[in-house]
């Protein structure tokens, strides 16, 4: 960890089953129902007693239901995330959202876009992809069409 480096964890132990988490945002990228997420029990969870859940079975396609955390705001980041798909008809994934501006502009991280190439190896998948990132054309861009210039 780097000097004075800050760590966030959410642990939902202390939220109450069955409703929404504080502290979060939910939307959805796409189309169909935004999605209900609600913390749950689930036995043998490797965080504790409780996860957070996206339990709505809306089966239309390109729908993406996403939970956002609404701090901190970051800029340089290590992730991590102990999740599991548990059903789903279109599809079956979990992960990470980061760099979140709105529902149709963020970086994602889910456990399909990388398993059939990298595998296990998360960490060397994420390289792979902010390598291929032209970062001058992100900062320009960004400076050019910043809300707040």
């Amino acid at each position: 960890m780097l000097e004075g480096a800050s760590v966030w964890v959410w642990d939902f132990d202390k939220e109450v089953a069955g409703k929404a988490p504080p502290g979060f945002t939910f939307s959805r990228t796409g189309n169909g129902k935004l999605g209900r997420w609600v913390v749950q029990d689930e036995k043998g969870a490797p965080s504790g007693s409780h996860v957070l859940a996206q339990l709505d079975s809306d089966d239309t396609d390109y729908r993406f239901p996403i939970a956002v955390a609404n701090e901190p705001l970051l800029r340089n980041l290590r992730l991590s995330v102990r999740c599991k798909p548990v059903s789903g008809k279109v599809d079956q994934a979990c992960g990470l959202v980061f760099r979140y501006r709105d529902e149709n502009n963020y970086y994602d991280m889910y456990e399909h876009s990388y398993h059939m190439d990298y595998g296990a190896k998360a960490a060397a998948y994420v390289d792979a992809f902010m390598n291929n990132i032209n970062w001058g054309n992100v900062s320009r861009l960004h400076h050019e069409h910043a809300p707040n210039k």
